[in-house]
């Protein structure tokens, strides 16, 4: 004789529903993204406590980010992408992309690593960096790409006698040049609100 299954109700059993989230766990993650935010924009970036490693983007010939921080090189002014020079031959020369240039080229998207000296009024760190064992903030001086504002006094008197880069040709100063042009600082403040936000998340819960 075939005996059929107790059905469910006879055996005390409930069929399982479907978990459906009241409207408070609903609520719950854009409280916490809102909550997060008003935390991030009172507490913006400080100078961080220790080196600063990641991988890069270059902005110019002297700033670039590093991880979610904006970097600029300390004891060097390098042209302003906009900038045009004058070289050997007379002739116009986009100075400051070709400093962009040779930065990119020597770092591309590879790993920095960058110790902190201070903040400047766009919050960026200035820092000294390397990559590959090489200060870049010399390598840029030394190849006349960039001039030297408070170090690398050696580095630009060397560049200046063999004239490289913008010592072959005549140029303007870079600050003389955005004081000129009106413009405080071409590379401007870190990136946008947007991606900044979700860097310090990143690494403030998930590093």
């Amino acid at each position: 004789m075939r005996v059929r299954p107790m059905p469910a109700w006879a055996s005390g059993r409930r069929k399982r529903q479907p978990y459906v989230p009241s409207w408070s766990s609903r609520l719950l993650v854009p409280l916490v993204a809102l909550g997060l935010l008003v935390i991030w924009v009172g507490t913006p970036p400080g100078l961080p406590s220790g080196v600063i490693v990641g991988s890069s983007r270059v902005v110019d010939g002297d700033t670039l980010d590093v991880g979610s921080r904006r970097v600029r090189l300390v004891g060097i002014d390098a042209p302003e992408r906009a900038q045009e020079c004058l070289d050997a031959e007379g002739q116009s020369s986009p100075c400051g992309e070709l400093a962009r240039k040779l930065l990119a080229d020597l770092v591309g998207r590879s790993e920095v690593t960058c110790l902190p000296i201070e903040l400047d009024r766009y919050s960026r760190v200035i820092a000294t960096c390397e990559h590959a064992g090489a200060d870049l903030g010399e390598v840029m001086v030394t190849a006349g790409q960039a001039v030297a504002d408070g170090r690398y006094g050696d580095a630009e008197y060397d560049a200046r006698v063999a004239q490289r880069g913008i010592w072959a040709g005549r140029f303007e100063f870079p600050a003389d040049w955005r004081r000129a042009h009106q413009v405080e600082d071409a590379s401007g403040p870190p990136q946008s609100p947007i991606i900044t936000f979700f860097n310090w998340v990143r690494n403030m819960f998930f590093r």
